[in-house]
């Protein structure tokens, strides 16, 4: 399949990378992976060596980087697996909750399609 037909899809806390392994099997081309732990983004870029992978807070992430480094457009489905202490039941449930603050950063630009998977580290 030609590469610039797939849907496209930017990971978002990608991790090392089992939600990517689906989207790959489901014939989506990855363009993005962007995690904070750096022991994950060596993994992730084992697995999936031919996508990108930022070692970055994505606080820090602005959308015009993301969008300057692709040359492309908003992303088909952006998939965040954030954490998700501070507002699920298994934690705090506290608005205010500094972990929180990277999910805020998920949101931006809108992209065609979203999948939110938490993940209560």
């Amino acid at each position: 399949m030609d590469i610039n037909k797939k849907p496209s899809v930017i990971s978002l806390f990608c991790g090392a990378g089992s939600s990517s392994l689906g989207y790959q099997l489901s014939g989506f081309h990855e363009l993005l992976g962007i995690d904070i732990d750096s022991i994950l983004c060596q993994t992730f870029q084992h697995n999936f060596s031919l996508t990108p992978i930022w070692n970055r807070d994505l606080t820090t992430v602005e959308t015009g980087e993301v969008l300057q480094c692709l040359d492309l457009g908003v992303g088909q489905l952006r998939s965040s697996s954030p954490p998700c202490q501070g507002f699920s039941i298994c934690g705090t449930r506290n608005v205010q909750d500094k972990r929180n603050d990277p999910f805020s950063a998920t949101t931006r630009p809108t992209p065609k399609g979203w999948l939110l998977a938490p993940n209560p580290l």
